[in-house]
């Protein structure tokens, strides 16, 4: 069978071999196609499934193959994006990525600029950058929450002179955090510090945890809350709506 390396769209490994558990052709689909050392030939579409044998999510790749070719895989072709082989040409991979870079929605400008850096250096495979950029998002996000605090309940505001650690304890305290939210921003808190002050590289592995951490806190915080606002909001003016129309 053939072996596929890319960069997984899903856990973003990079040069990750991927399984492949089968395939189609579709003889219906035929048009010239340029194969290395050779001169353009007609080219059969084949349909391939793989999985990634790091994450297990699956990945199709459209490839075509010389019509004169006997087998539909050869056992030691080896697909690549790029790759140069005589007997097949790679054509399209299905997702090209899946993971985004992108902050869970309704995040404030600002922490959405700092999961977005830190996503960025995760990518580039900058582990110790990232690890401290995403411990920066939970640092900022804790700031802001008690700033909201701030504004209906006298004396709250100069927690912010508290350390980060603090920060997460009163937020529980004040509701604003259940007990997961609090042992997670915990985790990302600790795993950041190691990022950023111990003497041996952190790890690309350690530093995807922490994304997973960050991206739920921030969804938790900030995404759901939104939704739910922006619901209520469409159900007040649909009644506003029922009420005009009645009178």
């Amino acid at each position: 069978m053939p072996n596929l390396v890319i960069d997984c769209p899903y856990c973003l490994t990079k040069k990750q071999s991927f399984t492949c558990y089968g395939g189609y052709t579709d003889n219906k689909d035929l048009e010239p196609a340029s194969f290395s050392k050779r001169s353009t030939v007609i080219g059969i579409a084949d349909y391939v499934l793989f999985a990634c044998n790091s994450c297990m999510k699956p990945v199709g790749i459209k490839i075509r193959r010389r019509f004169e070719a006997s087998e539909a895989f050869r056992s030691d072709a080896r697909f690549e994006v790029g790759f140069n082989d005589t007997d097949y040409h790679f054509l399209t991979i299905y997702p090209e990525k899946i993971s985004s870079n992108t902050a869970p929605k309704y995040s404030p400008p600002n922490i959405s600029k700092f999961f977005e850096q830190a996503c960025r250096a995760l990518d580039r495979e900058d582990a110790d950058a990232a690890g401290t950029m995403f411990r920066k998002v939970l640092d900022v996000t804790t700031k802001h929450l008690i700033r909201r605090l701030g504004h209906s309940e006298n004396g709250t505001l100069k927690k912010l002179d508290l350390g980060l650690e603090r920060r997460i304890d009163y937020l529980h305290t004040q509701q604003k955090l259940s007990d997961d939210l609090k042992s997670w921003a915990h985790i990302l808190r600790e795993g950041g510090n190691d990022a950023n002050h111990e003497e041996e590289p952190y790890k690309t592995d350690e530093a995807k945890e922490l994304r997973s951490f960050a991206e739920v806190f921030l969804t938790y915080v900030f995404t759901i809350p939104g939704k739910i606002a922006e619901y209520n909001k469409t159900e007040d003016i649909s009644d506003d709506s029922e009420e005009e129309s009645s009178t």
